[in-house]
């Protein structure tokens, strides 16, 4: 009796997994009457190195945010499904800015620091900048920020629902001080 022969090869369609994250890919083989055919060996490819890769028992890895086509062969049968690695997700976000009172006019940059659920540092991600106070202290998209008038302001940044304060005093401006010619008489004799 021999083998029944592989007609198809189907990849049960992985959920989108998190960069550095793993997820063991099924390949269901079937024979021509559609029933399923056990103890066949899976030959596992991937296209996309930089963003998943996948082991000989199907195991796929997310390296980086992307997608990634992966394939089961077996017998000349194969099969290819996109895998969703989606970037590892912000944990925290701090505001890095100036300590001192800026002066009215005075230009500064503040810095959102994104941190992962061990603390790692995560780069590329969007930060929505805004300010309590526009006409004390305008932000802009990239963190520049304009001291505008004396007080108190309010930076917010925020991260993929995760968000920070930070409190910046811009500084009235010191007081002009008018400078008076007196006229002394020449001293009588």
């Amino acid at each position: 009796v021999l083998p029944a022969a592989v007609a198809s090869v189907n990849i049960v369609a992985p959920e989108p997994i998190i960069a550095g994250g793993k997820h063991i890919l099924v390949a269901q083989v079937k024979d021509s009457r559609g029933q399923p055919i056990a103890d066949r060996e899976v030959k596992w490819s991937f296209a996309s190195p930089g963003i998943a890769i996948v082991t000989r028992d199907g195991t796929v890895t997310g390296m980086a945010a992307g997608t990634a086509k992966v394939t089961a062969e077996v017998e000349g049968k194969s099969w290819t499904v996109s895998v969703t690695v989606l970037p590892v997700p912000a944990a925290s976000v701090t505001i890095e800015g100036p300590q001192e009172p800026l002066a009215v006019g005075a230009a500064a940059a503040v810095k959102a620091i994104v941190k992962d659920a061990r603390g790692q540092a995560l780069s590329g991600r969007e930060v929505q900048w805004s300010s309590s106070a526009p006409k004390v202290a305008a932000v802009t998209t990239q963190g520049g920020v304009t001291a505008k008038g004396p007080g108190m302001a309010v930076i917010t940044a925020a991260v993929e629902g995760k968000q920070a304060e930070f409190r910046l005093t811009v500084a009235a401006p010191a007081p002009v001080m008018e400078a008076k010619t007196a006229v002394v008489p020449p001293p009588v004799e």
